[in-house]
C-alpha cells in the first residue's frame, strides 16, 4: 500500500510490521513534519517540486505512517465494500452489523480504482496471499462491469444483486425498481437489469470520464506492479475491452489511459514517459 517501501534517514527501508489491527500510534512531536518535509509539500502544492526529492522519514514517522495505513486499509477493507467494490456502506448504527445502504454507487467504479491501486502497491511490497486475492476480486469487479450491459467493454457504475435490500433503497428511491430497461431509458432511469449471465443483478449507467480515469489507474497499476501473470492478463484484458469500446464509440483512447496523466504537469516528464510505456504495453 506504501509502494516500494518506506525511505528512513540513511536510505534503509522497512516492511510493514504493524498488525491490521493495531491502534494508531499517538501523535508526537518526534512524527511531525520537519521543516524540510514541510517546505517540500508547500513546493508539490504549488506545483514547483519536479525534480526534488522528498526529504527521508525518521523511523517513528515511518512506523506511524505504516500503523495509520494498517488501520485505514482494515476499516476501508472491513466497512466501505460490496461486492466487491468501493461504495459508502450506510448501516442502522455505529455497531455496523446491519446494512441500509450503498452511497455514492455512482462514483464506485471511480474510487474502486483507487483501492485497487493501493492494494497493487501494497502486494508489491508485502507480496502478501491474502491481498491477491483481494486484487483478484477487485479485477473481477471491473471484469463484470464491462459485460453487464451487453455491449462487451462499455463500463457500468456499479452492479449489485438486485435481491438485495440494501441495494434496493437506493434504485428503488429513484423510481426504476420495475420496468423494461427500454421503459427505464425513456423515464432517464440510471438503473437498469442485467444482460444474461447477469440476470440477477441492476447496474447503473451514465457513466463518466472519471470512472474510466479510476478504472485505468487501479487496472494499470495492476498490471505495472503485481508480478502475477494470470492477474497481469486479467487487467490487461479488461482494460483492452475498454479501449475498443471507446474506439468504436468515437472516444479517443487517450481520454482513457493517459489524460489524467498528462494534465498532472507536476509528474516529472521522465515518469510520464514511463506510464506511457506501460500503457502502451497493456493496450496494445
Amino acid at each position: 500500500m506504501l509502494g516500494a517501501g518506506l525511505l528512513l534517514a540513511g536510505g534503509a527501508s522497512i516492511l510493514p510490521s504493524a498488525s491490521a489491527s493495531a491502534p494508531p500510534a499517538a501523535p508526537s512531536s518526534s512524527t511531525n513534519l520537519t521543516s524540510a518535509q514541510a517546505a517540500w509539500v508547500r513546493t508539490v502544492a504549488r506545483g514547483e517540486a519536479e525534480g526534488a526529492a522528498w526529504p527521508p522519514l525518521s523511523a517513528e514517522q515511518a512506523v506511524a505512517v505504516d500503523t495509520a495505513a494498517h488501520r485505514w486499509w482494515t476499516n476501508f477493507h472491513d466497512h466501505h465494500l460490496a461486492f466487491n467494490a468501493s461504495v459508502e456502506v450506510t448501516y442502522t448504527d455505529r455497531s455496523r452489523s446491519t446494512v441500509t445502504g450503498y452511497g455514492d454507487a455512482g462514483d464506485s467504479a471511480l474510487w474502486t480504482g483507487s483501492f485497487l491501486a493501493a492494494a497493487a502497491h501494497r502486494y508489491n511490497l508485502t507480496q502478501e496471499p491474502e491481498v491477491l486475492e483481494r486484487i483478484k476480486a477487485t479485477v473481477g469487479v471491473y471484469e463484470n462491469l464491462t459485460r453487464v450491459s451487453g455491449k462487451v467493454g462499455f463500463m457500468g457504475r456499479f452492479m449489485g444483486l438486485t435481491s438485495d435490500a440494501a441495494y434496493q433503497r437506493d434504485f428503488n428511491g429513484s423510481g426504476c425498481a420495475h420496468g423494461s430497461n427500454k421503459e427505464r431509458a425513456k423515464n432517464q432511469c440510471w438503473s437498469f437489469v442485467g444482460s444474461p449471465p447477469f440476470d440477477d443483478w441492476t447496474y447503473e449507467d451514465h457513466v463518466s470520464r472519471d470512472a474510466y480515469f479510476g478504472a485505468a489507474l487501479g487496472l494499470g497499476t495492476t498490471f505495472a506492479l503485481v508480478g502475477d501473470a494470470e492477474t497481469q492478463g486479467r487487467a490487461r484484458s479488461v482494460l483492452q475491452l475498454m479501449v475498443a469500446d471507446l474506439h468504436q464509440s468515437g472516444a479517443s483512447t487517450a481520454v482513457l489511459l493517459v489524460h489524467f496523466l498528462y494534465r498532472n504537469d507536476r509528474l516529472s516528464r521522465q515518469a510520464q514517459d514511463n506510464h506511457r510505456k506501460t500503457l502502451l504495453k497493456i493496450t496494445v
